[in-house]
């Protein structure tokens, strides 16, 4: 069933993303929106440092994301220089998005060559 597995890979996108963010007080990890046709625009105040509530939150997208535009956003102003300037050098050397849509990638790429 396609669209099972288009909402499996988004699920994991989230789930790896959310896990992948480096955690202080949480407000990083709180900050991840998933939303459908249009990305989040605010920030949130929600400080989650185990990214269970983010995750859980996530899964009304997820519900609704197939033949639709699916987004992932994180407004804070530090999850931009922690992706891609290596702010995070100890906890996220390669970002958190990058290195997630990597595992994802290779996750289906095996899952793939099990079906074969």
């Amino acid at each position: 069933n396609m669209d099972k597995a288009v909402r499996t890979a988004g699920f994991e996108l989230v789930r790896r993303v959310v896990n992948n963010t480096p955690v202080d007080a949480g407000r990083l990890r709180g900050n991840w929106q998933a939303t459908v046709d249009a990305p989040a625009s605010g920030t949130t105040d929600i400080d989650d440092k185990s990214g269970q509530a983010t995750i859980q939150s996530a899964m009304p997208a997820i519900k609704q994301m197939t033949g639709r535009v699916f987004w992932l956003s994180n407004n804070l102003p530090y999850a931009r220089r922690i992706e891609y300037e290596g702010h995070s050098s100890i906890k996220a050397p390669a970002g958190m998005v990058r290195v997630s849509i990597a595992e994802v990638q290779d996750s289906l790429t095996l899952s793939q060559i099990r079906t074969r």
